[in-house]
């Protein structure tokens, strides 16, 4: 079951965008996703991000998947809309952050002969807006036993631009526990270039729609070339996300990026597969040299 579920998303993934449901699937999805938080249907996959400058992995982020048992294997871009709209996403992202944190403090108590991996968790608004945010990480972290600096807490840019009033606090607050912050899908709204200066944000992903231009279109270039140049200027580390060819991998290095993430290097998958990469460390400097 779980292999063909793997499968399925493996072909999923490469095709695209995911389309979201119809109606009427998701009026399914809806009234059954407070069940599917009991039966634990909702699984933590996770995809590495990989250093260019050791060119190895560094760190592993968290991505949430719903393996439905009539839709198969959901991403977020399929129901996510939902979790928000039912306040759902709350105790997700909860759940989410809880077993990020357990895999990650895991992987770094085995991790005896190379550094440890940072683990990379999305916050949604609803997260953010939530009275409780900062006693949800300070339990994760000490029930996991995960040293703070090996959280890295992901809001993106579009949650940032339309709820800064209330993102700004609770942001400085998280950043006091020393658990990392970034900014994800950095770029799409092309008017967020002073959240580095007002916010405490370590790192920036650019977001993928530029990175698929890369090599064909020269404005894509550009902008990715200044983003980096600004987050540099800041101090801020830059991954580029949604690397799926060696073009696009000499494209994003090229141009000063930081590190990557992406079909290229790897899929989705869940913790125990994703445990093998961890434990060997794979480098990807024999394959991507190069490029």
């Amino acid at each position: 079951m779980e292999q063909r579920a793997i499968q399925r998303q493996r072909q999923h993934d490469s095709t695209g965008p995911a389309p979201r449901p119809d109606a009427r699937d998701e009026a399914t999805l809806r009234n059954t996703m407070r069940d599917a938080i009991d039966q634990g249907q909702f699984r933590v996959y996770y995809q590495p991000i990989v250093g260019f400058e050791r060119a190895e992995v560094i760190g592993i982020e968290a991505l949430l998947r719903w393996e439905h048992p009539q839709f198969g294997v959901l991403t977020p871009a399929q129901f996510l809309h939902l979790a928000e709209d039912t306040g759902l996403i709350v105790p997700i992202g909860t759940a989410v952050l809880n077993a990020a944190c357990r895999q990650a403090a895991q992987w770094a108590r085995e991790a005896t002969d190379a550094p440890a991996l940072t683990v990379s968790v999305n916050l949604s608004a609803r997260q953010i807006s939530a009275s409780d945010l900062l006693g949800t990480v300070t339990q994760a972290l000490a029930v996991s036993g995960l040293e703070p600096r090996l959280l890295v807490l992901e809001v993106s840019e579009a949650t940032l631009l339309d709820h800064g009033s209330r993102c700004a606090p609770a942001l400085h607050e998280l950043a006091t526990l020393g658990v990392q912050l970034s900014v994800d899908d950095f770029g799409a709204r092309h008017t967020s270039l002073r959240m580095l200066r007002d916010l405490p944000v370590g790192s920036v992903k650019i977001d993928r729609s530029f990175v698929t231009g890369l090599g064909t279109d020269l404005d894509d270039s550009r902008l990715v070339a200044a983003i980096v140049a600004y987050a540099h200027e800041f101090g801020a580390e830059v991954t580029a996300q949604g690397i799926d060819t060696s073009r696009q991998l000499s494209e994003v290095r090229s141009l000063g990026c930081d590190r990557g993430q992406g079909f290229y290097f790897a899929y989705p998958q869940p913790g125990e597969i994703v445990q093998a990469l961890v434990h060997h460390r794979l480098r990807y400097r024999e394959r991507h040299s190069a490029a």
